[in-house]
């Protein structure tokens, strides 16, 4: 299993931050990969939801979603089977199981969002292509948090 961890300060207020990024018509403006929504359903339970335009047989389930005065939690896992998919003519993409958890808290009049990030890298690739797709999840992470910070302090 691979971990990553990532904290940023967004220049909004709390309930601005989370709730654009609770918001599942939203995460297509800010987290990197995932396409507009189409027929989402949220909540506890579960959701579908393509990646990059392409969908994949992957099961979303909310484990924890909670809204209070000094912090909001959204936990999620993601399973299905390892999968690359043919995006365009040279794209591919590999999906992950993972587990995902988001947390949002008030800093003095900013927000923080701190995010867990663990998933797994099938077996059967090499170690060069396992390092290549960490990599890679981590700049998407980072990349994400960076568009979910503009898109905040934008429209605050």
């Amino acid at each position: 299993m691979s971990h990553l961890r990532r904290v940023t300060y967004i220049h909004a207020p709390f309930e601005t931050v989370y709730a654009t990024a609770h918001d599942p018509k939203h995460w297509s403006d800010w987290y990197v990969g995932v396409s507009e929504e189409r027929e989402l359903e949220v909540g506890l339970g579960g959701s579908t939801h393509l990646m990059v335009g392409t969908p994949f047989p992957l099961t979303q389930k909310v484990l924890d979603d909670h809204l209070a005065k000094t912090e909001a939690r959204w936990t999620t896992t993601t399973e299905g089977d390892a999968e690359i998919a043919e995006v365009g003519t040279s794209c591919r993409l590999l999906m992950l199981s993972s587990e995902q958890d988001w947390l949002y808290r008030p800093q003095d009049g900013e927000t923080e969002v701190a995010v867990a990030l663990d998933f797994t890298v099938p077996d059967w690739l090499a170690d060069a292509d396992r390092e290549l797709v960490e990599r890679i999840e981590a700049e998407c992470l980072e990349q994400s948090l960076d568009n979910l910070r503009r898109l905040c302090e934008t429209n605050h």
